[in-house]
């Protein structure tokens, strides 16, 4: 398994047969790993050339493997091994309230962590997305930036891939925010007077004068670096 990881299994690259293997659209859903590996080491000769660990390159069949090795000792597919054991535990933000509740961010969810009371371990609660990756209302995809505002009354998620701001409200509404110009926002903050402020793509930071009662908000660009 180490020479998988390293690319350094020795098995060879046939590029014919393992375009053969695949389809045009083909997704890690359609894709049965070990059907593949089936195809590619029998139609192959000589499919290991180079004793494993010797020399180092990269072999789509070797990784393939790998992933085959995973989903037969997880008892999952690999991706959902990904998703649930890589991506879903990464951290990709977090805020601070002034209590000290803890607020992460990544993948597909939001999670609200309360603050750690004579040493025990918080439990997580999400409060926005955890429904798998998407765009619906109870979705979010790749979350990045998070703020709370100053009242600590609402949190605001920068939903980076869906290009919107989402607002989790004190009672756990979630709103979509009516925002203009959002292209891959990173992060989010407010002023003292509820003023938005996010960062976009291309070096922008776009400013929202936002009415919390109606989720209305007119932008302008704030900052360009490129300018």
């Amino acid at each position: 398994m180490r020479h998988l990881l390293m690319h350094a299994s020795g098995i060879g690259v046939n590029a014919a047969v393992e375009l053969e293997s695949y389809t045009l659209n083909d997704t890690f859903i359609q894709i049965n790993l070990g059907d593949v590996l089936k195809k590619y080491f029998n139609s192959t000769d000589g499919w290991l050339p180079i004793p494993p660990g010797n020399k180092t390159f990269y072999s789509n069949a070797g990784t393939n493997l790998a992933a085959y090795i995973i989903e037969r000792l997880a008892g999952m597919r690999f991706e959902h091994y990904v998703q649930e054991k890589i991506l879903k535990p990464l951290v990709e933000g977090v805020a601070v309230d002034a209590s000290g509740t803890v607020y992460s961010s990544g993948f597909d969810r939001v999670v609200k962590w309360p603050s750690v009371m004579n040493g025990t371990t918080p439990q997580g609660i999400v409060i926005a997305g955890g429904h798998s990756i998407g765009n619906a209302t109870t979705q979010l995809n790749n979350p990045l930036g998070i703020h709370v505002d100053p009242s600590g009354e609402d949190v605001y998620i920068a939903d980076a891939w869906n290009h919107r701001i989402v607002r989790v409200g004190s009672d756990g509404k979630i709103t979509i925010l009516a925002l203009n110009d959002i292209v891959n926002p990173t992060d989010i903050t407010t002023d003292i007077y509820g003023n938005l402020y996010v960062p976009l793509a291309f070096g922008r930071v776009q400013m929202y004068t936002f009415d919390k009662s109606s989720c209305a908000a007119s932008g302008e660009l704030f900052l360009s670096i490129n300018d």
